[in-house]
């Protein structure tokens, strides 16, 4: 039989999103939502969302079982992660929208958004206080792996995309943020880009 009925509905959060638990419990869903709008539906796409919006109550299920260091670290973490892929967005557009880039595309591809630098905010750690940066500034990490001859070649598509901007008539959406170039540390991920030319790797990293 069935693992719960619509009026005890529950699901299993422990254990793996499809569990036998969580696997009857999508099949109740998906009978009992097809009941609710009385329209024959397409029931593998209503168990396949059925199951993405699981994975996302697991995560904040599991987020909310970390102490509050814990979850401002990992919302910080993640907020990284989004800058780093925003950036790999740009510069990929970039690249499209000028002919004169389109030699790069493949190189661009093959760095893919780990092989994008990422940024610390100096405001992130005033998470949850009372003081908060109006503008933030935002230190880049270079990747350990990646020779800072990569970098400059990346800067040079944030160069032609602010280019770009300026040019255009159409003003919507942020300028680029304030990204920093200092002596900072470069990122200590062990994660790399695999397959790249020799000499996009740091020759003292290899």
């Amino acid at each position: 039989g069935d693992c719960c009925t619509v009026e005890d509905f529950r699901i299993d959060l422990i254990g793996p999103p499809r569990s036998l638990w969580n696997t009857s419990a999508a099949n109740v869903f998906v009978h009992a939502f097809e009941a609710f709008t009385g329209v024959e539906l397409d029931r593998q796409m209503v168990r396949t969302a059925f199951f993405t919006r699981l994975k996302t109550l697991k995560q904040e299920y599991k987020l909310s079982k970390k102490s509050k260091r814990e979850q401002q670290n990992s919302i910080i973490q993640k907020r990284r992660k989004m800058r780093k892929r925003t950036l790999f967005i740009q510069r990929h557009d970039t690249v499209l929208h000028d002919h004169r880039l389109h030699k790069h595309i493949s190189l661009l591809d093959r760095l893919g958004v780990d092989g994008m630098s990422s940024d610390e905010s100096d405001g992130e750690e005033c998470m949850g206080s009372e003081v908060h940066t109006a503008a933030p500034r935002f230190r880049v990490r270079r990747p350990v792996w990646r020779a800072q001859v990569v970098g400059r070649w990346l800067q040079a598509f944030d160069s032609f995309y602010l280019r770009r901007r300026q040019a255009s008539q159409d003003k919507r959406g942020c300028y680029p943020r304030v990204r920093v170039r200092d002596n900072t540390e470069p990122s200590t991920s062990k994660d790399f880009v695999a397959g790249l030319p020799l000499n996009a790797y740091d020759q003292v990293w290899m």
